[in-house]
C-alpha cells in the first residue's frame, strides 16, 4: 500500500489545514502525497506524519506492507509491558500501583500519552544517550501537566 494512500486513511476525514499544521507542511504538501504526486517524502515528513498518527515509521513508509500490518505506537509498548511483566513472572497481574498508573494513563489526552511512552521507552535504554535526554524531558511534561490538572480537580473541590 502506498504512503498517500496510508496517509489519507490514517488522516480519517481531518481537515488538511488541521493535518498540515500540525506535521508542519503545506496542505498543498499532504494532498500531492495523497494524491500519489509525491512518491518519496522526506524522512523528516514521514517522521512527524507517523507520530503524529500513531503509527511506526517503518510501516508508513513500507509500500509492501498492508493496512492490515499496520502496528501503532500502543501496540508496541502495550507488548513491551507484556513482555516485562512475563519476563519477571507477573504476567496478568497489575498491582494498586499499576493499575492507578494504567487509569492514569488512559485519562490522559492521546498526544501526551504518546510523550509518557516515548518517556518509558526512552528509559528501557533501547535508544541513545540523546533519545533517553529527550524522553526525560518529555516525561517532565508529563509530571507537570498532571500536578497542574490534580491542582485544577482540588481547586475546584474546594469552590464548589
Amino acid at each position: 500500500m502506498k504512503i498517500g494512500v496510508k496517509i489519507n486513511q490514517l488522516r480519517e476525514g481531518r481537515p488538511y489545514p488541521l493535518v498540515a499544521e500540525e506535521v508542519g507542511c503545506s496542505e498543498g504538501t499532504l494532498r500531492q502525497l495523497e494524491s500519489g504526486k509525491i512518491e518519496s517524502p522526506r524522512v523528516a515528513l514521514c517522521l512527524r506524519l507517523a507520530q503524529y498518527f500513531g503509527v511506526s515509521l517503518d510501516w508508513l513508509a513500507d509500500d509492501t506492507q498492508g493496512w492490515d500490518q499496520r502496528e501503532t505506537d500502543k501496540d508496541r509498548a502495550t507488548a513491551m509491558v507484556e513482555r516485562a511483566l512475563a519476563s519477571a513472572g507477573l504476567a496478568g497481574e497489575l498491582s494498586k500501583d499499576e493499575s492507578d498508573m494504567l487509569a492514569t494513563f488512559r485519562a490522559m489526552p492521546e498526544k501526551l500519552q504518546m510523550v509518557a511512552l516515548g518517556y518509558i521507552i526512552g528509559l528501557s535504554g533501547g535508544s541513545s544517550q540523546q533519545d533517553r535526554a529527550k524522553a526525560e524531558a518529555a516525561g517532565r511534561v508529563v509530571v507537570e501537566e498532571r500536578a497542574k490538572s490534580q491542582a485544577k480537580k482540588s481547586s475546584s473541590k474546594k469552590i464548589g
